[in-house]
């Protein structure tokens, strides 16, 4: 679904509205996410001198709020990454986060 055409409106709704439908029709039952450069886009932490991946659990403990929204790629990401969630769930579509953190 190219929504990006439309404006926030579009960008928000629509998808929004016709993606579960559109899941479901394609007869998605599960669908497996990668936690690690796939949900996240991990970031150097320059304070401690470390990538922020999902194996680092004391590092994103002490993640502030703007490091972890850099590391999930931004807030304009995150809309779309919710959306996306959104949909695949109202599609009825099982997601399995995988992680070993």
């Amino acid at each position: 679904l190219d929504c990006e055409r439309g404006g926030p409106l579009t960008r928000r709704l629509i998808p929004r509205a016709i993606a579960g439908w559109w899941m479901s029709r394609l007869g998605l039952k599960a669908i497996f996410f990668d936690f690690d450069s796939t949900i996240s886009t991990p970031i150097f932490v320059e304070r401690a001198q470390k990538w922020a991946v999902a194996d680092n659990v004391p590092l994103f403990q002490r993640m502030d709020e703007q490091e972890i929204i850099s590391n999930l790629g931004g807030t304009e990401r995150i809309i779309k990454l919710e959306a996306f969630f959104d949909a695949l769930h109202r599609g009825g579509v099982k997601l399995f986060i995988v992680s070993i953190g």
